[in-house]
């Protein structure tokens, strides 16, 4: 069985792997087919659909399957899916998933991407277009939280309140002050003095 949309490694794939099947090989169509991203499916699936006009060369995947669970497989497959006769590349005719030409109305033609694929990079590009154009959040900065000590009888008049012990730093600066010009003061006059004495 030929399989375009259920390739290993995509998600419908355990379908197969659940029905022990064995992949055979890994080939393409022939010319006259074309690949369609279906609308309204997830996951997203492909509709291959013959019309003697499109390029082929589409990959698919072909496995081989016991006759005892093939039934219980194709009655997974929704409309408007289904099972018919694909010619591979070589000229070789198998079963495998076609689609109905009335679902690709309106449908995105992705044969140029030649696989699944071209479903999911259009949509990646997209997404990390969007990351990269997205405006940056602005950041809100909130004002720092008073203290607990805070000195509570400072009044909200956007200074900031004197510290806890009541003495702020130019207070603290002038006392220095002030008490560096008396030790002058006496230092001279006690030289003053000594120096009149000296004298006499």
């Amino acid at each position: 069985m030929a399989v375009v949309g259920a390739l290993t490694g995509q998600p419908l794939n355990w379908q197969f792997v659940e029905r022990k099947a064995k992949l055979i090989e890994t080939t393409h169509t022939g010319p006259g087919y074309r690949l369609y991203a279906l609308a309204d499916n997830s996951p997203a699936k492909p509709g291959l659909v013959f019309d003697d006009t499109g390029p082929g060369a589409i990959e698919v995947e072909v496995w081989e399957m016991e006759e005892g669970v093939f039934g219980s497989f194709v009655a997974l497959i929704p409309a408007p899916l289904g099972i018919g006769t694909l010619t591979l590349a070589n000229g070789r005719t198998v079963k495998g998933f076609l689609c109905e030409t009335y679902a690709t109305l309106g449908a995105k033609d992705i044969t140029v991407f030649g696989r699944l694929a071209g479903l999911a990079r259009p949509l990646i590009r997209r997404k990390k277009f969007q990351q990269r154009t997205s405006p940056t959040p602005i950041r809100t900065i909130r004002p720092p939280r008073q203290p607990a000590d805070a000195n509570p009888d400072a009044e909200d008049s956007g200074s900031t309140p004197l510290p806890a012990y009541g003495v702020s730093k130019f207070a603290f600066g002038d006392a220095i002050l002030q008490q560096c010009l008396c030790n002058f003061i006496k230092t001279g006059i006690f030289r003053l003095l000594l120096g009149g004495w000296l004298v006499v």
